[in-house]
């Protein structure tokens, strides 16, 4: 079974409802395509896992905030670019 990314008609899947999740994208600067979630741990730092990042560089990403619904623009989003990720030194 894959993992979806869009919105699960739920009824406790609430428009805003997790402000400090965040979908951590590839991107072309045109459009995203999900690598994986992170939370905000400050206004500034994302938390994601280590491996998500293995191939990329910071340029080549951007994290968005307020998504509810990945297969419509609601408005609610927010396009961050990546300036610099660290993973952490016991990551092997």
């Amino acid at each position: 079974m894959g993992v979806s990314y869009h919105n699960i008609n739920h009824p406790f899947n609430i428009l805003g409802q997790f402000p400090w999740l965040v979908s951590v994208e590839a991107t072309n600067f045109q459009e995203g395509w999900p690598l994986c979630g992170g939370i905000l741990i400050t206004e500034e730092w994302v938390l994601t896992a280590a491996h998500c990042l293995d191939s990329e560089k910071p340029e080549w990403l951007w994290v968005v905030s307020g998504e509810h619904d990945m297969e419509i623009d609601e408005g609610t989003e927010q396009y961050l670019l990546v300036d610099y990720f660290e993973q952490h030194e016991g990551y092997t």
